[in-house]
Order: C-alpha cells, then structure tokens, then sequence
C-alpha cells in the first residue's frame, strides 16, 4: 500500500493536486491512516479529475489490499475507471472496455457483459491516446474475429448483432481471418447465418500459416471429410441472393 500510495506524492506531471494536499495524503500514509489517504485521493479523482489519483484508485480496487482493509472491487474499479474517461482519462477508458469485453469481470463487477460498450470504450481510448488493442478493436481492425474468441460469451449470436448493426465491417479481417471463415470453420451454422445476413462475403481470401483460402474452400474440405453438407448448402444459397 504505501509502495502504491507513494506514487500519488512522487509523480510529476498530468496531476492538479495542490502542493499542501500531496503533504496531507503523505502525512496520512506515514501515520498508517489509509482509509482517510484514500478518501483524499478519491476525491482529487473525483472532483479535480486528477489523472494520477484516479489511476491509483482503480488500481486499489482492480488488485485490493486485504491488509489494509481494502478488497478487491470490480464495482468501484468501474465506477473510476468511467468517471476518468469521462476526463478524457485514456487508461480508464480502456480499464472499463476491458471489462465489459470479459464476462467474468462484467459478472464480478455486477453488470451485463456488452461488446459495443466495451468497443465504444476502446475506441474512446485510442483517441485519447492509448495504444495497442484498444485502437486495434476500437477502430474494427477485426472486430468480430476478436470477439469470436471470447470465452463463455454471455448471449453471443445478440452481442455479434448488436456490433453488426452498429455498421462495424463484418469482412474484416484479424490474423489473416474474416469471421465467416473463422465459424465455417466450427461449423456454426447459426453464427454463419447470422454474419450472411449482414452481409458476410464468403468468397474473401483468407490466409494463415502460409496457406490461402476462403470460407467456400473450407466447407467444401469439411464436407468431403465429414459428409456434412449444411455449411457448404448455406453459403451457396446466399451467394445465389
């Protein structure tokens, strides 16, 4: 805690705390009073929108601090992490699109598991300057492949529509693969359903581990392994329409 704590009084740059109110929260950790440190720090989050204080306060109840009384609170963690996007805080806009992306933390943090929050949140993130996935799936640099490998999705086939109908590019690709060609793989039929109706393009190449194809090619090798026609049926009848 007072490693964590510490970085509120050491940091420089990207705060708004006053000179006298940094000495008031170092003199409350020297003396061991941390519940009052936290209350300070939350309130310099809060009310002065201080990025380093709203950090530290999302970090607290991200990990929790049982020594100190502190749990682990996904709930407040949210709480912080979307009053600082609200700032224009980059890394609380990404904590709280991490969260709504994963359904165990969306369950722990008592709210619904939803990808187009959690995709709005990385996209709000990008533009304030983070880097890496948030701009990646923020900006559909395959976004439903992405969400394709989520596990225990809660309502899967609803969460992929509400992103379809939000007008993200249902063709777009991310390790070389389009979602169409990533669910004829696993032979979803009703997934596959789903992304033609938006208008999935079954003949787009697709390309992994040096080999090209598409989502056509892979029914047709499924088919002549299995016996099992559907998906090969499927995307004919759509490619008739």
């Amino acid at each position: 805690m007072k490693r964590i704590m510490a970085t509120l009084i050491i940091s420089t740059g990207m705060t708004l705390w006053s000179a006298s109110d940094r000495e008031q929260v170092k003199a409350l950790i020297s003396e061991g009073k941390y519940t009052q440190a936290i209350t300070l720090t939350a309130l310099q989050c809060t009310e002065k929108k201080d990025e380093i204080a709203c950090k530290e306060m999302m970090q607290l109840y991200k990990k929790g601090y049982q020594e100190y009384h502190i749990k682990r609170d996904l709930k407040k963690m949210l709480y912080y992490a979307e009053i600082s996007c609200k700032n224009g805080i980059a890394r609380g806009c990404r904590t709280a699109g991490d969260l709504y992306w994963d359904a165990q933390q969306s369950e722990e943090a008592g709210v619904k598991q939803n990808l187009l929050k959690a995709v709005q949140y990385y996209k709000q993130a990008c533009n304030a300057g983070d880097e890496g996935t948030s701009c990646e799936i923020g900006n559909d640099s395959g976004l439903i492949v992405s969400a394709l490998a989520i596990p225990k999705m809660s309502n899967r086939n609803n969460q992929i529509e509400n992103i379809l109908q939000a007008g993200y590019d249902v063709n777009a690709k991310r390790y070389g693969m389009t979602s169409l060609c990533v669910v004829t793989r696993t032979n979803d039929i009703e997934l596959a359903k789903l992304l033609l109706k938006y208008n999935a393009n079954p003949t787009v190449v697709c390309n992994t581990e040096g080999r090209h194809f598409n989502a056509f090619d892979i029914a047709k090798e499924a088919e002549l392994r299995t016996g099992d026609k559907r998906m090969l049926e499927l995307l004919k009848k759509y490619q008739k329409q």
